[in-house]
């Protein structure tokens, strides 16, 4: 398998873990739920899915007022790859592996989208 066949193997496993939640236990977060007494079988949050995640950038409206979507290092390293969101139901999955790129779209069944604008709106109630 070529880097760029593991890339767009890597992106497009997450993309399907957005569209079709993965439970605890058919991902490698069933930890997680052990520590925090979660049925295994239950789907997993979006919380937990971004709890390993490298950095979260979220992006700011006019005058820090709106939620306007965010970008996520989920792997670095080689591959690179980021989740990204515009506050629409519609994430993008972008790779970088050396030369190669690869990007594939998934619609958001996981509510990553709606997590980091709750993570947003927070951090905009402490100020």
């Amino acid at each position: 398998m070529t880097s760029t066949d593991q890339l767009q193997a890597q992106c497009n496993r997450i993309a399907n873990d957005i569209r079709n939640p993965p439970t605890y236990e058919q991902s490698d977060l069933v930890y997680l739920a052990e520590e925090n007494k979660i049925e295994p079988t239950k789907t997993v949050s979006a919380m937990d899915y971004l709890y390993n995640a490298f950095d979260i950038e979220l992006t700011y409206g006019y005058g820090n007022n709106f939620f306007a979507g965010s970008s996520v290092a989920v792997a670095l390293g080689g591959p690179n790859i980021y989740i990204t969101t515009n506050a629409s139901s519609q994430i993008t999955v972008m790779g970088y592996w050396g030369s190669d790129k690869y990007e594939v779209s998934a619609t958001d069944n996981l509510g990553i989208d709606d997590y980091l604008e709750e993570l947003h709106n927070s951090q905009q109630e402490s100020k």
